[in-house]
């Protein structure tokens, strides 16, 4: 630098700040250290950056197919004002959201494991809705597609596909509270996603009768919990509900070959009475999630 160069105003700042007064060889790179002020972004960043930067990682490896739907879909999936990225496939622009694209990817395993035309579907915690959505526009052969759901929750799927389906598609749809639920209602194809952990284990129990009852089931549900204190969550370790689900031991999540283990575990746990797996496989994004659908034993009667 020469004697007429000087640091910029964004610089002086930085120099001048405590940080960089005091630091610690074996520290430095810690998230709110020093090394926040030297890097791109703070590991611990409380802006969208990383997550928009994440999202485009995770487009651009998803599969072919995958990229395919969601440019055909461009417009159609941003109800509610999702975070999107603008992104390029094949010589066209268009807008992805990570619900839709974790959507596609799921929905991708689970056609690849049906061979037979399903019929009626029943599909518990469905959120928002945006699998059934998709389901009924790649199965054209569902009659049904009951959505079972808390009745507030039930309020907000049902506004929510009301608007992004056609009408002969939004009346193959049945929302049901749990308590007027019946086996009968996922007789081909029952799915649960991102909620089993969440629910008491009596609860639990009483869904999997259900899943017992399908032909086939697809589940994609964590397999380990994880203390707050591992995600850098500002929050007591304690005040986390580790005691619903079945699957309860407690991981570090981002540690992959403590993952390994647990797999097998949850297929245990979770793999409906005289159901057999027929494919698994954990979430690309998330590997903490394992995808997995099971077949009913065709030996056995309904």
């Amino acid at each position: 630098m020469s004697g007429n160069d000087s640091a910029s105003y964004l610089w002086e700042g930085i120099t001048s700040a405590a940080d960089l007064q005091s630091w610690n060889i074996e520290s430095f790179r810690q998230p709110g250290k020093l090394n926040s002020r030297l890097a791109s972004w703070e590991p611990k960043e409380l802006t969208l950056r990383w997550y928009r930067s994440f999202l485009n990682l995770a487009f651009s490896s998803s599969s072919e197919w995958v990229r395919d739907q969601l440019s055909e879909f461009d417009g159609q999936l941003n109800l509610g004002a999702p975070i999107e990225n603008k992104v390029d496939h094949n010589g066209k622009s268009f807008r992805v959201n990570l619900d839709y694209l974790l959507t596609f990817e799921e929905l991708e395993f689970v056609l690849q494991s049906l061979d037979y035309d399903v019929r009626n579907v029943c599909e518990v915690g469905a959120g928002f809705g945006r699998f059934a959505h998709l389901s009924v526009h790649y199965l054209p052969t569902i009659e049904t597609y009951t959505i079972v759901d808390l009745p507030e929750i039930l309020e907000l799927s049902k506004s929510y596909l009301a608007v992004v389906l056609p009408s002969e598609l939004f009346a193959k749809l049945v929302f049901v509270s749990p308590d007027r639920m019946t086996s009968e209602m996922g007789r081909d194809l029952s799915i649960q996603v991102d909620g089993l952990q969440e629910m008491t284990a009596q609860t639990v129990d009483r869904y999997m009768e259900l899943f017992s009852s399908s032909k086939t089931f697809y589940s994609k549900n964590v397999v380990a919990k994880y203390l707050p204190s591992h995600g850098g969550i500002d929050t007591s370790d304690s005040e986390f509900p580790h005691d619903l689900g079945r699957s309860r031991r407690v991981l570090d999540i981002w540690n992959l070959s403590e993952l390994e283990g647990e797999y097998a575990k949850h297929l245990a746990s979770y793999t409906p009475i005289n159901h057999l797996v027929v494919q698994s496989r954990p979430c690309r994004l998330f590997p903490h999630y394992l995808n997995f659908v099971s077949r009913r034993n065709q030996n056995l009667p309904y």
